[in-house]
This record gives C-alpha cells, structure tokens and sequence, in this order.
C-alpha cells in the first residue's frame, strides 16, 4: 500500500501509513527495520534529516548488516553505526 502511495509521490500519505505500523507493535526485528528504514527515507526525501537519522539508526540497531540503511544513513551526513 505504501508503495503504492510512494509511487504517485504522495510522501506524507506514505509516511502516516508506516506511523500507523509502527504503533501497531510490529511482531519481528525484521519488520521493524524495515519500517524504520522506510521511515528514514521518507523523513530525507523530505528533508528532515535528523528525523532521518533517527529512523535510519533504529532499523540498524535492529539489523545492523542492512547495507542500504548504512547507504542511505552516510548521505544523511551520519557515521555508520
């Protein structure tokens, strides 16, 4: 679904579907760092990069060998963790 919304460009739309996931208690790690990656994504295409970070860290205190979260967190001007 998120994608869907990412996809027409609608960031906002996108972002306030992954907040209602994320409040849902998320059952795995892996979901959850993939939430909080997407998460960061959408905060920096916005421009909100310490709100980028944020996210970009939790999904990689969760799955630290996410090559991409690490990617993604070096363009936000962040070290890696």
């Amino acid at each position: 679904m998120s994608n869907l919304k990412l996809s027409v460009g609608s960031l906002s739309a996108a972002l306030a579907t992954y907040q209602y996931i994320e409040s849902q208690h998320l059952e795995t790690g892996q979901d959850k760092s993939i939430v909080y990656y997407n998460m960061g994504w959408i905060y920096f295409q916005q421009g909100q990069t310490d709100q980028a970070k944020y996210f970009l860290k939790k999904s990689l205190a969760i799955n630290p060998a996410d090559n991409e979260a690490k990617k993604l967190l070096s363009q936000v001007g962040s070290p890696e963790i």
